[in-house]
């Protein structure tokens, strides 16, 4: 019966500290949305593409500190954004996920 119980667990793939983006992620629209509701405000949609923006900005800076190690010896943008990093998520580095963030708070903006 316990080892039912592990074996349907969640699986969350990162190394180092690079769980922090999805704890950044909820933190952010956590925290945001208090704010949006202490302001008087009710729709998050209208404020999608803050929310993205806001967290991309946080785990762009965030990635970069944890990295900034591993990536001063590196030239040219696709070494820069695709490289073995010691903090990942997803195996990806934690800052790399700051850009499809970005997009979505954009097309949120547009739409």
């Amino acid at each position: 019966m316990n080892r039912e119980r592990q074996e349907a667990g969640m699986i969350i793939l990162y190394r180092g500290r690079g769980i922090l983006t999805f704890f950044t992620f909820i933190f952010v629209i956590a925290a945001e949305d208090w704010l949006m509701r202490k302001m008087g405000r009710s729709s998050r949609c209208d404020y999608a593409s803050l929310f993205a923006w806001s967290v991309a900005f946080i785990n762009w800076v965030i990635g970069r500190y944890l990295n900034r190690n591993a990536l001063e010896a590196r030239r040219g943008l696709l070494s820069r954004l695709f490289y073995n990093a010691p903090h990942q998520f997803l195996g990806l580095p934690m800052e790399l996920w700051s850009i499809p963030l970005f997009a979505f708070g954009f097309f949120c903006f547009l739409g």
